[in-house]
């Protein structure tokens, strides 16, 4: 029975198999982490489009550690129909500063300092309608398990110094 396989069918379909199984282990364990960067490119994508449309041909920035300044000077340059898209952002990057946190034990008053850090980066949200949104979202994300606990008192100190 095993003289009838050749080694090169053999090795053929040996690599097949590893290849088909280390593919599932990697889609089970890295969907994820993958799900969480195909929509980082939807995102991408679907603003690029819609800037270039309106007229404007500079790429935007959505690298967490860009320059404050050009982010800022972005976020005021924002038209109401481009809101939701940075609120989105600020939401996201606000989720991961505050899982972060949760997971290494940071002290209450430098999860402040970060988050408002990020938030002093979109200062056309400050007097938005959706600054409430943010403020509900933040306390959502604080309330959950593992996670540093905000008071209201706490998230609204965030907005006192943007601009």
């Amino acid at each position: 029975m095993f003289t009838n396989i050749a080694w090169s069918n053999y090795l053929f379909y040996l690599f097949i198999l590893l290849f088909l199984y280390y593919l599932v282990v990697w889609i089970t364990f890295y969907s994820p982490d993958l799900k969480h960067r195909l929509t980082i490119i939807k995102r991408r994508s679907a603003h690029h489009f819609e800037s270039s449309s309106i007229g404007s041909h500079e790429p935007r920035s959505y690298d967490n550690h860009s320059n404050n300044v050009s982010n800022s000077l972005e976020d005021e340059r924002t038209t109401s129909n481009e809101h939701p898209l940075v609120v989105d952002r600020l939401l996201e990057r606000v989720h991961e500063v505050i899982l972060l946190a949760g997971k290494r034990n940071f002290p209450k008053e430098e999860l402040i300092m970060a988050l408002r850090l990020i938030v002093e980066e979109y200062p056309s949200l400050k007097n938005s309608q959706f600054h409430a949104l943010i403020n509900r979202s933040i306390e959502q994300e604080s309330a959950k398990p593992g996670a540093i606990p905000l008071e209201a008192a706490d998230i609204d100190q965030l907005w006192l110094e943007v601009g």
